[in-house]
């Protein structure tokens, strides 16, 4: 188990810190010895000097010493104890070298302070001390032998016993300043690298925390830097869009989105003041979309333009309800004005129903005089009906909610529309129901005028023979009512506004029958869905909540 300081200069270690430093006092010790070996070769060459050959002695101990380090490092769990002798028997071969070299005259007592700074840089400003302490004491006996001939050889000279202690006091003073100085970096170098590693650690996570964010983001977002390229496209953008960031990275903004007048704006220097919004279509390869884009200038910490960011969101739904609710809106004023206008008709209409009626008995009308007459009568039967159906979608009564069996009242209005005649020739009339009863809560005479009115609709839209198909779906909370032909459609133009009243492409109708449908489904709670292809047909399809009866 690693063990760790506490605080600067403790006792305590990390193996993980300790290995690279003891790997690099190796190296380094083997890199001295090698500098020390040459320039003693070079010595002895050019100013014929004679060297002691336990000088080289020593250097080959060094290098074999360091073999074994090696061999230990790669086997040993627990490297203090490793550097603490590796620090020692270094201090051992240099106080070896100092005492080769003449002792108190050699000029490599500076030896000492490798293995010091080796001790402050591995083991922190404590183990600098301990080794300072003991290089001092090392070398001050070895002076104080070789001084008093215990030890030979003996200074060149004889120095004064005075000289002598300030000579090792000197040696103590370099000793403890250059562990001191040794240690206390050490201790800041440590400090240094912890509070890095920690707002290394902050920066991770901040950036872990960003890239969430921007993955996890509904809306998409692209960054286009000051160059106008796209470098940024996150999962929402590549949902939305159907792009993978691979095919629109180094690309420009106006070769994914189709931006005419925005490409002016930004010409005009939108993109470097306030944010641009705009609305766009955008064709992806298996619907278009309308999306809502949001530009605004991205400037980095100093304030400075860095490019533009780009949020987008898939509007498309939102703009269809829009237009839903303009149309139920125009529906409603239409039906409001249009209401108080069919009572006004409807009672002179009465009036002159009635006189026509009594002038035909009380009159001897024959030939064109009689057939007018019909005319005038019928024409004032069917504007009697078409009023009628407008109260009724005008101003409809409220449902009469009920259990019903949605599939029973398909066969009997099937049944219906078959025997009463009201089917074209050579047209076949389709049922998709189930056998079992479908139940759910609604007015039955109301869901039999939608199938009625949706129904005759499908079978007039064929000019000939032709089917038409009714297909009842049950979900948990709604059923599906779906009423297709295969006729002659409805054309593009026309689509918007074929629930409005009076409009009708049929000779002869009153263009309230799909009006009159959209009212009861919306009272019901409702939705209706139309699909049609010129020369294919049309499907209507209606959801009905299930309601209580589920």
């Amino acid at each position: 188990m690693a063990l760790k300081s506490a605080a600067p200069g403790g006792a305590g270690f990390d193996d993980r810190e300790l290995r690279p430093k003891v790997k690099w006092l190796m190296i380094l010790r083997v890199t001295t010895v090698t500098l020390l070996l040459g320039s003693l070769a070079v010595l002895q060459f050019y100013q014929s000097r004679r060297v002691p050959r336990s000088i080289y002695l020593i250097i080959i101990a060094t290098y074999l010493l360091t073999i074994s380090y090696s061999i230990l490092f790669n086997r040993m769990k627990r490297l203090v104890p490793l550097s603490y002798a590796q620090i020692l028997i270094d201090l051992g071969l240099e106080t070896s070298i100092v005492f080769a070299t003449g002792g108190m005259d050699s000029a490599f007592s500076f030896t000492y302070f490798f293995s010091i700074i080796a001790a402050g840089i591995m083991l922190f400003r404590r183990g600098a001390f301990l080794i300072a302490s003991l290089a001092g004491i090392a070398y001050g006996t070895l002076v104080d032998l070789q001084y008093y001939g215990v030890l030979a050889p003996s200074p060149d000279r004889i120095y004064p016993h005075g000289e002598l202690l300030y000579n090792i006091f000197l040696n103590f003073i370099a000793f403890y300043t250059v562990a001191f100085l040794a240690g206390t970096l050490s201790v800041r170098l440590k400090a240094a690298r912890e509070e890095l590693a920690e707002k290394a650690f902050d920066l991770r996570e901040l950036q872990a925390l960003n890239e969430n964010i921007v993955r996890s983001m509904a809306d998409g977002m692209v960054t286009i830097d000051p160059d106008g390229r796209i470098g940024a496209f996150n999962s929402a953008a590549e949902e939305i869009t159907g792009l993978k960031f691979e095919e629109v990275r180094g690309r420009a903004l106006g070769e994914i989105f189709d931006l005419p007048e925005l490409r002016g704006s930004l010409e005009a220097g939108i993109s470097q003041t306030a944010p641009y919004r705009c609305e766009i279509p955008f064709a992806r390869e298996d619907r278009a979309l309308t999306l809502g884009l949001t530009i605004s200038p991205l400037k980095d910490e100093k304030g400075d333009y860095g490019g533009l960011l780009c949020m987008f969101q898939d509007v498309t739904l939102i703009k269809k309800m829009e237009a839903e609710i303009k149309k139920k809106d125009r529906l409603a004023a239409i039906g409001e004005m249009s209401a108080g206008m069919a009572h006004e008709i409807r009672n002179p209409l009465a009036s002159l129903s009635g006189s026509l009626q009594i002038l035909k008995e009380e009159l001897s009308l024959s030939g064109d005089n009689l057939n007018l007459m019909d005319i005038a009568l019928n024409e004032m039967e069917r504007l009697d009906r078409i009023v009628t159906e407008f109260l009724i979608y005008a101003g409809p009564k409220m449902p009469a909610m009920e259990e019903c069996d949605m599939a029973q009242i398909i066969r009997e209005t099937a049944n219906l529309i078959k025997s009463g005649g009201k089917s074209a020739e050579g047209v076949e009339l389709v049922l998709d129901v189930p056998e079992e009863p479908v139940r759910i809560l609604a007015d039955q005479g109301q869901m039999r005028q939608v199938l009625l009115n949706l129904a005759l609709n499908a079978v007039q839209s064929l000019s000939g023979p032709g089917t038409v198909t009714i297909k009842l779906i049950q979900n948990n909370r709604d059923v599906s009512i779906i009423v297709e032909d295969n006729g002659s459609g409805i054309p593009k133009e026309d689509m918007d506004k074929i629930f409005y009243p009076f409009y009708s492409t049929k000779e002869g109708g009153s263009g309230l029958g799909l009006s009159i449908v959209y009212r009861i489904v919306e009272d019901h709670g409702g939705r209706i869905n139309v699909e049609s292809h010129p020369g294919k047909g049309s499907r209507f399809m209606v959801k009905i909540p299930v309601g209580r009866a589920a």
